[in-house]
């Protein structure tokens, strides 16, 4: 009857029996996901399938960044942290990233989707743990001590617009710290990796100005976004210094997703009255993508009535129709380096110091907009 069984729970069945039988014992760790994928000859979703079905049995418990340990018969809640057999060549150590609610669903988010895997990436290679929580959840002292003790905290990554309290609070914590994607960390002496977000910003006002842009409409982020902020002061000044009247500048505000992007461009319609802007600027892809949406819906063409020009470079961007101009920026190396630099840190504390790391950004030239004249 087992052949009719779909090869998940065939794999599954299989597990159970040999955790029972004792082959592999309580608090060790199964064989890897890639050496599964090789014992029973299948992809790494079916082992994964097959792995959810101990979980839920409360066989195996998945400790992100190092594997499945076996824990029994018991609750998972029941294993003690020092009672399990580590592989040999995993260091006991936890990473901690952190990020705002906002960004509580990064990993599905096209923009820090690439970050986070980046840093999962390289935490994984050097053989340490990773474990992810929202700042919300760090409101007192006592939710930070109780962070550090229960998960062996010896580091944070911070990435994205983490409120100045939770980083002040993280920072009195005495452990090694970097942050990702915040201008703000600077006043508070931490390590930063950041985006060159007003050059981005700069560079794209530089363009819009060579293609014969008149009246331009700005999609902007949310005012308690930092590295958004910056994108539009370096766009503002760029205008300035290119002697474009602002006047001529309607700006709104979004929440940098889809569907703020497709409202704002409805206000600046409705703002406009009798005559359009020539060219749109968002503050990221989403945006821009949302507002391409209602353009197209007004029955207007994307570029020959209204230019579209977004910020990240996010995967989509390129799919759309027509493709989107853009300003590219390096998020799997910001990852990287965040990782490698907070991993120095805690190996060495004598390294610690607050470098400031700026990566270079540049536009990136699709059909959304009208060519150089």
């Amino acid at each position: 009857m087992d052949s009719v069984l779909p090869k998940y729970k065939r794999i599954a069945k299989s597990l159970i029996e040999k955790i029972k039988s004792g082959e592999y014992k309580k608090n060790t760790f199964l064989p890897s996901e890639n050496q599964l994928t090789k014992i029973y000859k299948c992809s790494r979703i079916t082992i994964r399938q097959a792995l959810a079905i101990l979980i839920k049995k409360e066989l195996i418990k998945s400790i992100p960044g190092v594997g499945s340990v076996v824990i029994g018969d018991s609750s998972s809640a029941d294993i003690k942290e020092e009672e399990i057999i580590y592989p040999k060549n995993i260091r006991n150590i936890y990473i901690i990233l952190v990020f705002p609610s906002r960004v509580k669903w990064g990993i599905e988010n096209p923009f820090y989707a690439e970050i986070i895997g980046a840093i999962e990436e390289k935490v994984r290679n050097r053989r340490y743990h990773l474990s992810f929580t929202v700042y919300e959840n760090i409101k007192r002292v006592s939710d930070l001590s109780e962070l550090i003790i229960n998960k062996h905290v010896n580091g944070f990554i911070l990435l994205g617009d983490i409120e100045e309290k939770i980083i002040d609070l993280i920072k009195k914590s005495g452990l090694p710290v970097v942050t990702v994607n915040n201008p703000l960390c600077e006043k508070y002496g931490l390590p930063m990796i950041i985006n060159d977000d007003f050059r981005g910003g700069y560079e794209v006002a530089k363009f819009l100005i060579d293609i014969g842009s008149k009246k331009i409409g700005c999609i902007k982020g949310p005012k308690d976004s930092p590295s958004c902020e910056v994108r539009y002061e370096g766009f503002v000044t760029g205008l300035k210094n290119l002697g474009f009247n602002i006047e001529n500048l309607l700006t709104v505000e979004g929440n940098l997703e889809f569907e703020s992007g497709y409202d704002g461009m409805k206000k600046i319609f409705l703002s406009s009255q009798k005559k359009l802007p020539d060219s749109v600027f968002c503050i990221n892809d989403l945006m821009a993508i949302g507002a391409m949406k209602y353009i197209s819906e007004q029955g207007l063409s994307i570029p020959d009535n209204i230019s579209v020009i977004g910020f990240d470079n996010i995967a989509q961007s390129s799919q759309v129709v027509p493709p989107l101009t853009t300003v590219d920026i390096q998020r799997k190396e910001m990852g990287y380096i965040a990782a490698e630099k907070l991993i120095e840190f805690i190996e060495d504390k004598n390294k610690y110091y607050p470098i400031k790391i700026v990566l270079p950004c540049k536009l990136v030239i699709r059909d959304s907009t009208l060519k150089k004249k």
